[in-house]
C-alpha cells in the first residue's frame, strides 16, 4: 500500500486503519488462505508445484513487507513464520537450484527483519513471552525443515555443486536465535529444546564445517556450552543428540589435523573428553543408558585429542591406585596413536563397557564424596569430612564446626548433605567438600591477621569460615554482584555469627568480582568461587607478595581447579588440582537472565 506522504494527516489516519482489528483479521485470514494453498499444493505433481513457486515470489516478498511492518502484532508475525515453515516443509523439496537459491533468500530477509525487530524489545503484554516461545519454536522448525533438501530432492535437476550452501543458512539463523534462547533460558522450555537439538544435531552431522568456518571463537564457545547443558540437564533423546553432536565434530577435527587445518576452535572440543571420561569412570551417570553412543563419542575424541586422554589416565591412577590395572590395560589396547576407523571403534566399545563396569564397582566402594561425608546434622557432616580425610587441618574443622551449614541454605530436609545446593539468582553454595578444598588450599595464607577475599561470597558460608581463621586482627570481605545475594548473606551470617561483624572481621559488599575489590587490596589469599574464563590477571594483580589465589578456570563445558601464588618479581607460579563444574564468573545483567530474571539495570 503506497501512501501520499505530501498529505499528512491521509497519511496518519491510513496508519490508524492499517491497525485497525477488521484489517488485522483480513491479513490474518489471507495469510491463512496462503497456508492453506501451500499445504494443498504439496500433493500436486513437481512441475505444478514449481509453477505454483514461479508466480508466488512476489507474494513472498510482499508478505515479508508485512512481517516487517506488523513485526509488533503476534498473531500476524507467528502466521507468517508458519508460512515460511511449511513452504520449508512441503515446497522445498521441489524446487531447482536457481528457485531453491530465491528460497533461502527470502528465508535470510525473514531471520533479519526477525533479529532487528526483537532484540532489546520489552512489552508489557500479558501473554508476550508465550507468544514470543512460539515465534522462536516455529523459526527453529524451520530452519530444521531446510534441512531436509540434503536428504530428499525431487526436482528435476542434478546438481552436485549446489551455489548456496543450507548449512551457512542455518548457521546464520542459529547465530541469531541463540542470544534470544540464551537471554530468556528457552531451552528449559521441552518444545523449543527437542527442536534446538535436533537441529543442531543434524547441522553438526551434515554440515560440521560451517560451524568451524563461520562461528568466531565466543559463538563457538555459547554454542559448545548448549551442548554441555544438554549433556546435563535433559533426558535421553537430547542426550543422544548431544553426544552425536560432539562425535561430528570430532570426526571433522579429525580430518582437519590430517590435513594440518586445525584452528583455536579445535581446541574447546578437548574439555568435553575429560567430562565424558569422568562421568563415565568417577561418577554415576545417566549416559550409561546411552553407552554405545557414548563409547563411540568417546573414542572419536580420543582419536581427536589423545594426548589429553593419557593425561586423564595419569589422573585416574592417582585418584585411586585400584584403577591402574584396568587403566594400563585400556591405555595397551588403544595404543598410542589410535587412528579413527569403523571396526576399532566397535572394538572400542566393547571393550570400554567391560572396563567401565569394573571402574564404576572400584570407585563406587572407595569414594569419598556425597554418600560417605553427609550427615544428618552440621557436627556429623564435619566429623565425616575429617574422617574421610577431606579436612585434614584441626583449625580448619573448627572453623568450620562453628559455622553452621544450615544457616546458609533455604533446604533444611538435606542442609548436611554433601552436595551444591540452589540459593536462588542461578546460583549454589558449593558442596562441602569443595570448601573443605578451598580453605585445606589456602591454609597458609589463612592466618590470624591476614586479610583475604572471596569473590563470588553467594551464601557467605566460606567468607565467615575465612574470617574465623584470619581473627584475631584479620579481615575477610565477601563480594557478589547481585545485591539480594549480599543482603541474604549478611542475614545468614548474622543468625549465629554476628560477632563477626561486631568485631569487623567480616565485611560483604555488591561489587563486580572479576574486578576484584581494590578498595582494600593487596590480599594474603583470594578464593573465586565461579569460573573464570582464563587466567584472573586483575585478581592476581590484588594479592601481596606470597600471597595465593585458587580458582576454577576455564569455559561453562570444562574447568580445572588451578592455584596461583605470586612471586617477589610479580609474576606467579601456575598449578593445576583438578576437573571441576562451577557457574562461570560472569556480570550482574547475564546472572539475572541466567535465573530468568528480567530487571533494568
Amino acid at each position: 500500500i503506497k501512501l501520499n506522504t505530501s498529505n499528512k494527516t491521509h497519511c496518519t489516519n491510513a496508519l490508524q486503519t492499517f491497525y485497525t482489528e477488521n484489517v488485522l483479521s483480513q491479513i490474518s485470514t489471507l495469510i491463512n488462505s496462503y497456508c492453506g494453498l501451500i499445504e494443498g499444493g504439496s500433493r500436486c505433481s513437481s512441475e505444478q508445484i514449481t509453477y505454483l513457486f514461479e508466480h508466488s515470489q512476489q507474494t513472498l516478498q510482499y508478505i515479508l513487507d508485512l512481517f516487517d511492518f506488523y513485526h509488533n502484532y503476534c498473531d500476524q508475525v507467528q502466521i507468517i513464520l508458519e508460512l515460511f515453515s511449511l513452504y520449508a516443509e512441503h515446497v522445498l523439496v521441489y524446487l531447482n537450484q536457481n528457485h531453491t537459491k530465491a528460497f533461502y533468500t527470502y528465508v535470510l530477509r525473514l531471520l533479519e527483519i526477525f533479529t532487528k525487530c526483537n532484540y532489546g524489545k520489552k512489552t508489557r503484554e500479558v501473554n508476550a513471552d508465550e507468544d514470543f516461545n512460539a515465534h522462536i519454536y516455529t523459526l527453529l522448525n524451520c530452519l530444521n525443515h531446510l534441512l531436509a533438501k540434503d536428504f530428499i530432492d525431487f526436482s528435476n535437476e542434478n546438481s552436485s555443486n549446489p551455489e548456496v550452501n543450507v548449512g551457512d543458512v542455518i548457521l546464520y539463523g542459529l547465530i541469531i536465535c541463540l542470544p534470544l534462547i540464551q537471554s530468556d533460558n528457552l531451552l528449559k522450555i521441552p518444545s523449543i529444546s527437542l527442536c534446538y537439538y535436533k537441529l543442531v544435531s543434524s547441522l553438526c552431522e551434515q554440515h560440521s564445517e560451517c560451524l568451524f568456518r563461520l562461528l568466531n571463537q565466543d559463538q563457538y564457545s555459547i554454542f559448545l556450552s548448549t551442548i554441555k547443558s544438554g549433556l546435563d540437564n535433559y533426558d535421553n533423546e537430547i542426550c543422544k543428540m548431544c553426544l552425536e553432536t560432539i562425535q561430528s565434530l570430532a570426526l571433522y577435527t579429525i580430518k582437519q589435523q590430517k590435513l594440518n587445518q586445525t584452528n583455536e576452535k579445535s581446541k574447546y572440543l578437548e574439555h568435553f573428553l575429560d567430562y565424558l571420561l569422568q562421568e563415565t569412570v568417577i561418577t554415576t551417570t545417566t549416559l550409561s543408558d546411552l553407552f554405545d553412543t557414548l563409547a563411540g563419542t568417546i573414542y572419536t575424541l580420543i582419536c581427536a585429542y589423545s594426548n589429553q586422554f593419557y593425561q586423564f589416565l595419569g589422573q585416574m591412577k592417582q585418584y585411586d591406585e585400584n584403577l591402574s590395572i584396568i587403566i594400563d590395560k585400556l591405555a595397551n589396547d588403544i595404543g598410542q596413536k589410535p587412528d579413527y576407523n569403523r571396526k576399532a571403534k566397535l572394538s572400542f566399545t566393547v571393550k570400554f563397557e567391560s572396563i567401565f563396569y569394573q571402574s564404576y564397582r572400584i570407585v563406587a566402594f572407595n569414594s569419598n564424596m556425597a554418600w560417605r561425608s553427609s550427615g544428618v546434622s552440621h557436627q556429623e557432616l564435619i566429623e565425616n569430612l575429617y574422617r574421610n580425610g577431606l579436612i585434614k587441618s584441626q583449625r580448619i574443622k573448627e572453623a568450620m564446626l562453628r559455622t553452621d551449614r544450615g544457616d546458609f541454605t533455604d533446604r533444611t530436609f538435606d542442609a548436611y548433605d554433601d552436595r551444591p545446593q540452589p540459593i536462588g539468582y542461578a546460583v549454589t553454595i558449593s558442596a562441602p567438600h569443595m570448601h573443605c578444598f578451598g580453605l585445606e588450599i589456602l591454609k597458609d595464607q589463612l592466618k590470624p591477621g591476614a586479610k583475604v577475599l572471596d569473590v563470588g561470597s553467594g551464601s557467605g558460608y566460606l567468607t565467615a569460615c575465612m574470617a574465623r581463621l584470619v581473627h584475631p586482627g584479620g579481615k575477610a570481605i565477601g563480594v557478589d554482584h547481585i545485591q539480594e545475594l549480599v543482603d541474604k548473606s549478611i542475614v545468614n551470617i548474622k543468625k549465629n555469627n554476628k560477632d563477626l561483624f561486631d568485631e569487623g572481621i567480616i565485611e560483604i559488599h555488591k561489587s563486580d568480582g572479576r574486578q576484584g575489590y581494590a578498595t582494600e587490596a593487596p590480599y594474603d589469599a583470594i578464593h573465586v568461587g565461579a569460573a573464570a574464563p582464563d587466567t584472573p590477571h586483575e585478581l592476581i594483580r590484588q594479592l601481596k607478595v606470597g600471597g595465593r589465589l585458587v580458582s576454577p578456570v576455564g569455559s561453562t563445558f570444562g574447568q580445572e581447579m588451578i592455584t596461583y601464588d605470586k612471586k617477589a618479581d610479580g609474576s606467579y607460579e601456575e598449578k593445576r588440582h583438578m576437573g571441576v563444574m562451577y557457574v562461570p564468573l560472569t556480570d550482574e545483567k547475564q546472572q539475572y537472565a541466567s535465573a530468568g530474571i528480567r530487571k533494568d539495570l
